[in-house]
């Protein structure tokens, strides 16, 4: 994880150090809270205050990754797609004024015939993927938060001008969070942008494994995760190459893929899954050896 984190600069050496840690927490247990992923209120407590740190923000974050990605996609052969999507995030909050509005709800029908509506409280995010034909993420390109409720006058517009010529800052999807976002969403976003680099790397294993197989798996696992992996193999599994395909299949199978020979290829949830029972398994190990200094 630590070339995703290496063009990033936050201004201040103890934030980009916590950015690596963080990210290191949250790739060993991908899909889980944090205080499950900080493993104890002091870091719990300290990933909050990464949040709400004024200086630290979603493209800041993003940018080491984003020149990682770059990096991949001058390494490729061959034509590479950019893919882009927006994304959807909703939450229930006391105050969801601090965070804004993605659109408006109709729900039930009242008693005098009009329905119910009720804004739906989120932020959105339109991202750019960068992949190869065959499927191989090479990573986001550009990421980029809002709330709709924040910008007006985009709708009316699309009245009187076709609206592939309106010009392009004032198109709802170019006028973004920067400017305009409360607290509470810049924490939000902030941790939003560290779960995609996440997400993007269980996706780009899962992809690499099928891919490339025979990649070396020490640029993906460490040699504790290995030995742990090889010890839970299967006696039918033993004599396998241990190659990438092996151990990212071992990790699947921690979260629940059977691994039959009838079976497709693991994907990114028993992935993401067996990665935070390897986590513990590690951590395990680790508590069970004795301390250096310690005889027998």
């Amino acid at each position: 994880m630590e070339t995703e984190t290496a063009g990033s600069d936050l201004g201040d050496v103890r934030l980009n150090r916590r950015l690596g840690a963080m990210l290191g927490a949250l790739g060993e247990r991908p899909g889980k809270s944090l205080p499950t992923a900080f493993q104890d209120w002091s870091n719990t407590k300290a990933a909050y205050r990464f949040f709400s740190n004024g200086n630290v923000s979603e493209d800041k974050i993003l940018e080491g990754h984003f020149v990682a990605s770059a990096l991949r996609i001058q390494a490729t052969d061959g034509p590479v797609l950019i893919l882009q999507d927006t994304t959807e995030f909703n939450f229930k909050r006391v105050a969801p004024e601090k965070i804004g509005f993605t659109k408006v709800s109709t729900g039930r029908k009242l008693k005098e015939g009009r329905f119910q509506k009720h804004a739906i409280c989120g932020l959105l995010m339109h991202a750019s993927l960068a992949i190869t034909p065959d499927g191989l993420p090479l990573g986001l390109t550009a990421a980029k938060f809002w709330s709709r409720s924040k910008f007006k006058g985009t709708a009316a517009l699309k009245r009187k001008i076709n609206p592939t010529r309106v010009p392009i800052e004032q198109k709802e999807s170019m006028r973004w969070l920067d400017n305009l976002r409360l607290a509470t969403a810049e924490r939000l976003a902030n941790c939003i942008a560290l779960c995609c680099v996440v997400a993007w790397r269980v996706s780009w294993l899962t992809m690499l494994s099928r891919k490339a197989p025979a990649t070396d798996p020490a640029a993906v696992f460490t040699e504790d995760e290995r030995n742990l992996l090889d010890q839970a193999a299967p006696d039918r599994k033993r004599q396998a190459p241990r190659d990438l395909q092996f151990y990212v299949r071992a990790v699947a199978r921690l979260g629940g893929y059977l691994d039959r020979a009838s079976d497709a290829p693991p994907g990114t949830t028993v992935i993401w899954r067996g990665f935070s029972r390897l986590a513990d398994l590690v951590e395990g190990a680790r508590l069970t050896k004795p301390p250096a200094d310690t005889c027998g």
